[in-house]
């Protein structure tokens, strides 16, 4: 990565184990999914203590972050122009792109992390409504979205 980009780029650097509920640093998490199917079921996990056997594939957190983290995401859509693809198949995978896309955010969004886990509150939707599918998820916003879901209930 380019000094003037990593710069630029805000690096997340701690996420909720999905496991636990406990907060997950780069050094010492893990990314666990099924590779079975359309539907991956990732989930951002502690290293070992908070693993899911039933879960087939699993990749360091620190192999997701950065550069080439996104360079690796993205190899989960598809195998890219690049390589081989015999005529008549696709080099596109199999994935559920909702479950992409929010590890996605999880992994490069500013704010996303925090925000996501308010996204069932009520306030929220109210909150959001209107807003379109781009708005909702830039890092500003998401930060507004998280304020909202951390105040305290009128109740």
């Amino acid at each position: 990565m380019s000094k003037a980009v990593e710069e630029n780029y805000p690096a997340i650097d701690s996420w909720r184990c999905d496991t636990c509920g406990k907060q997950v640093s780069v050094q010492e998490g893990y990314v666990i999914w099924n590779s079975n199917g359309p539907d991956r079921d990732f989930r951002i996990i502690h290293k070992s203590r908070c693993d899911d056997k039933d879960l087939s594939s699993s990749m360091a957190l620190s192999d997701l972050v950065g550069a080439d983290g996104i360079a690796t995401l993205l190899s989960f859509l598809t195998v890219g122009s690049l390589a081989y693809v015999p005529d008549g198949l696709s080099g596109d995978k199999e994935i559920n792109l909702t479950d992409f896309a929010d590890l996605f955010r999880r992994l490069h969004v500013p704010n996303y992390e925090r925000a996501r886990r308010h996204f069932g509150d009520p306030r929220i939707r109210d909150f959001v409504g209107g807003w379109n599918e781009r708005a909702m998820y830039m890092p500003e916003e998401l930060a507004d979205i998280a304020a909202v879901g951390e105040a305290k209930r009128d109740d």
